[in-house]
């Protein structure tokens, strides 16, 4: 029952942090904020450029994949034409359109971002993967044998609160691209720091049940 209980509740946290949260705030930040504010950052396009990226290839693909999916099949011009106010309208209702019209154009743009964020993040991502959290699993490895070969003990709970960790870093992995923040380099820096921090402790108390 308590190993049925913590598969649950691990679900319960993938299914939040890898889908809800995502959707929740790509359909929330456009009614709050001015679609104007979900422009590509130039702080992004210098930190991709100066990671190495061309910029371009990086727009190309963007374009091509939103302008496949959402304005050769129609979805953006017909939604922002039904929400456009009309004269007849009372001035109650013209409000409500202007405000859902806005809400509307936010959305396009915000998941525009997310795709451009996506192509520009992929290559910084597997290196991060390749650089920080790959060897900081081999060198938790390496600690747990060590501890294994002195009789140390493995902290149970050191494992699974990291974990839990872990499966949060891959969702916010996800959350990433939508964030209303500009991406720099500390933004970045600091969560894949965090995310291999995490994976050691993970990997240096793993529990095998033997």
């Amino acid at each position: 029952m308590i190993l049925f209980a913590e598969k649950s509740e691990f679900n319960r946290h993938i299914l939040f942090w890898w889908l809800i949260a995502p959707l929740l705030t790509l359909l929330i930040l456009p009614a709050f904020m001015q679609p104007e504010s979900f422009a590509i950052a130039s702080a992004e396009v210098r930190y991709l450029t100066h990671w190495g990226s061309r910029v371009h290839p990086v727009t190309e693909r963007a374009d091509a994949l939103f302008n496949s999916l959402f304005v050769d099949s129609g979805w953006v011009r017909g939604s922002l034409d039904l929400a456009q106010p009309r004269t007849r309208d009372l001035p109650a209702a013209t409000g409500l359109f202007r405000w859902l019209h806005g809400w509307i154009a936010g959305f396009w743009m915000l998941l525009y971002r997310v795709i451009w964020r996506v192509y520009a993040l992929l290559p910084i991502y597997l290196a991060a993967i390749l650089g920080y959290a790959l060897p900081a699993f081999v060198d938790g490895l390496t600690t747990r044998l060590k501890k294994r070969y002195d009789f140390g003990q493995h902290n149970p709970i050191f494992f699974y609160s990291s974990m839990h960790f872990v499966l949060l870093a891959v969702g916010l992995a996800l959350f990433v691209p939508i964030t209303p923040l500009t991406l720099t380099p500390w933004i970045l820096g600091g969560y894949f720091f965090l995310t291999a921090a995490a994976v050691w402790i993970m990997a240096s108390n793993l529990q095998t049940g033997g």
